[in-house]
């Protein structure tokens, strides 16, 4: 059910311990006791995840799925999407880049609002293991600062790696940070297909405990959307937010 081990499973991208990095990036900053305090919300998690390396899916047993989130593109067609959750009453969770955070502040303090969940996605979206492994954790901490510095938000625990790229020692640190790796089982691949598709890949693929990935800000996935609640929820899916699907999930411990 939940697949902590660290193993073959593992995208082999590659174990390269540095790569040049040609971008200007700030010092890793430390969140400091003081800025743990004014720490408003973050994930509603109820279970106890520190043992739990990552998590592919809920459980198979019951009938709920995730719709999450990634990156953050186009803000128009992201508050279009996140209209349209609203209007159908939908929870999900968003894995937003720290960059989009500080460019978008009104429509991520309007996810928050709405009370959907926030994780940590990287400050930039960089390929982590082409990365050293000072720079991987700057991406995590720039992402979780502006977060909090500017949303009394933490995104604690939910990481999700870009582009999924991971190795059993990248893992470690992330965990070791204090964050599970939440991955998905359902791709709806909406970065580089039409809505036909992308709602095609969501229905038929959907099963109990699924997370499906999707991307904010994607036109086709925008279009998309309605269709995909409307469809899972015909088919008897219930649609929450990944610690709703935790919380529910009988192989996790309290």
């Amino acid at each position: 059910m939940i697949d902590a081990l660290i193993g073959s499973f593992l995208i082999a991208i590659g174990h390269h311990e540095s790569l040049e990095w040609s971008a200007s990036l700030p010092q890793v900053h430390i969140v400091s006791e003081a800025h743990q305090q004014i720490v408003q919300g973050q994930p509603n998690v109820h279970k106890n995840l520190r043992n739990i390396s990552e998590i592919l899916h809920g459980d198979k047993n019951k009938p709920l799925i995730a719709l999450t989130f990634d990156d953050g593109f186009d803000p128009a067609v992201s508050q279009q999407m996140i209209d349209t959750l609203k209007a159908k009453r939908v929870l999900a969770t968003f894995f937003l880049k720290g960059n989009w955070i500080a460019e978008e502040p009104v429509i991520t303090q309007t996810i928050i609002n709405d009370g959907h969940e926030i994780g940590n996605h990287s400050y930039a979206h960089p390929q982590f293991t082409k990365l050293p492994i000072i720079r991987i954790k700057q991406e995590i901490q720039d992402q979780e600062n502006v977060l909090v510095r500017n949303h009394q938000y933490s995104p604690h625990p939910y990481f999700r790696f870009p582009y999924g790229a991971r190795n059993p020692k990248i893992m470690k640190m992330v965990n070791d940070l204090g964050y599970t790796s939440i991955m998905w089982d359902i791709d709806t691949l909406d970065w580089a297909t039409d809505k036909e598709t992308i709602v095609k890949e969501a229905l038929t693929k959907a099963h109990n405990g699924a997370i499906i990935l999707m991307h904010l800000g994607k036109s086709a996935t925008a279009e998309a959307l309605p269709e995909i609640i409307d469809g899972l929820r015909a088919k008897g899916f219930e649609l929450v937010t990944i610690s709703t699907l935790i919380d529910n999930d009988d192989a996790i411990s309290p």
